[in-house]
């Protein structure tokens, strides 16, 4: 029922714990959620957790879960929801005032097996978690998945930030058997003020695939991460807009950032072939001078993951990418790779508009052969050029076509739709599914005095189509 509820709930049979939360699916992110049935710890205690679930089956629904029992700003306990079982659902909470995560499910019970179905797959969706801090550097994550394969959906994230921060929702080694559908999913969550919104890292264990389609992501520094990956990511319409630079500072803003996977040409295990999809993404930075930022980077690295080094395959088609200083920024190399490849980063990148970046659109280095870049359209008319002070839009590595259509998919009324799906035949102002859907105007017929009709409607009711006031 209603109520502030001081209490830690040790959760020890497969209930399903109900509160009277309210939930506006039409509101703005966050501002979905209303708040009625409240749980907070009774006195302060650090490293407890709000919620500890220790069994199967539990269902979290509907609560909000705040840390901070003496309402004195400053968080109370280190979990909101807390569980070494799976499956796990929570769904429709609040949680905030965190001193570690929002959830946390290590799901070591039972511990994964070749045979496990669909019925150890977690649900993490419609939840709002924000102010989340750590007493460690890079700890605080909203959502913590540790071999808890799940869907996290439409979830809102926020203010996980600053030095303490690790991500919005972080998976980690969370695979699935072939008994087990749909693959890994992270779809339609909003992410802002996260120092890095996704982050999957090592996210299967065995060639699995993860989906993350439909995020979006504003103000923050990395909006998602890729890593050590044993199987394919399904990159797909994503709207991330990214800029400045780590606490630490070394690390500048990254939309999309796929680093050391495992072994991408599946040398030893075919499923494990990566191949990463990324297709229909808009990603925007801020940059006005070369900051080092980059809409898309893809690396070979020889420290990011122990024995997961072995380079990074992806196809990089039809998304934009702008105002960085790197459109997209390739690293090669092949020092202390498991599985030698030629080459060690293979990019294939066509059909993008890649434009408005300062120093360059594509730009590579430690490869053995040009990087595919033909087809993409690099902000001008006239060719492959990006910030009038610059350069070239690539680098001499890169093999780069203009691809002309490409110049028709810029949105430049900002309305989300592209131009050549939104055009403005008759020049009045108006795009053309305005006048047809909102003003109810023909669209290939001017208004040329302003007053809300169009001249052919003014003929045909005897007014002047050249007198505002007929």
């Amino acid at each position: 029922a209603d109520g502030d509820y001081p209490e830690r709930i040790v959760v020890s049979n497969a209930v399903t714990l109900l509160g009277a939360n309210l939930y506006f699916a039409g509101n703005p992110p966050f501002a979905r959620g209303v708040s009625r049935t409240v749980i907070r710890p009774p006195d302060g205690a650090p490293d407890s957790a709000v919620i500890m679930v220790n069994t199967n089956g539990v269902v979290v629904r509907g609560l909000t879960i705040d840390g901070d029992f003496d309402t004195n700003g400053l968080p109370d306990a280190k979990y909101g929801v807390y569980s070494t079982n799976r499956p796990l659902v929570v769904d429709h909470c609040s949680i905030t005032n965190m001193a570690g995560y929002g959830i946390l499910n290590l799901g070591m019970v039972p511990p994964p097996a070749p045979d496990d179905t669909a019925s150890v797959r977690g649900y993490f969706g419609y939840n709002t978690i924000v102010g989340i801090t750590h007493t460690n550097a890079g700890a605080a994550t909203g959502i913590f998945l540790d071999q808890a394969p799940a869907t996290c959906e439409l979830n809102d994230i926020g203010w996980i930030t600053g030095a303490t921060a690790r991500a919005g929702i972080y998976l980690h080694s969370c695979y699935y058997t072939s008994n087990m559908t749909p693959s890994l999913r992270v779809d339609s969550n909003s992410f802002d003020n996260c120092l890095v919104g996704i982050w999957a890292n090592r996210f299967g264990d065995d060639g699995e695939r993860i989906r993350i389609i439909g995020n979006a992501v504003d103000n923050g520094l990395i909006g998602v991460r890729v890593t050590a990956a044993h199987g394919q990511a399904i990159i797909v319409s994503n709207r991330i807009s990214v800029s400045g630079v780590s606490p630490s500072g070394l690390t500048r803003a990254r939309a999309l950032w796929v680093q050391a996977d495992y072994d991408p040409w599946g040398v030893t295990n075919p499923a494990s072939a990566t191949d990463h999809q990324v297709i229909g993404n808009r990603l925007a930075g801020r940059s006005t001078s070369a900051d080092g930022t980059a809409g898309m980077r893809f690396e070979y690295g020889t420290t990011t993951y122990p024995g997961h080094n072995d380079g990074v395959r992806a196809t990089v088609v039809s998304n934009f990418i702008h105002d960085f200083d790197y459109g997209i920024y390739i690293e090669s190399g092949a020092n202390d790779a498991a599985f030698l490849h030629d080459p060690m980063v293979e990019i294939a990148i066509h059909t993008n508009n890649i434009y408005s970046n300062w120093t360059y659109g594509v730009f590579a280095t430690g490869v053995t052969q040009k990087v595919d870049a033909r087809n993409n359209w690099w902000g001008s008319y006239s060719g492959a050029t990006t910030n009038p002070l610059t350069p070239p839009a690539v680098s001499t590595n890169v093999n780069a076509v203009p691809w002309a259509l490409g110049r028709y998919m810029t949105d430049t009324d900002g309305d989300g739709l592209s131009d050549d799906s939104d055009p403005d035949d008759d020049g009045d102002g108006l795009t053309d599914l305005d006048e047809v859907n909102v003003y109810y105007t023909a669209p290939d017929n001017p208004d040329t005095d302003g007053d809300g009709a169009s001249d052919g409607d003014e003929v045909i009711a005897g007014t002047d189509p050249l007198n505002p006031a007929s």
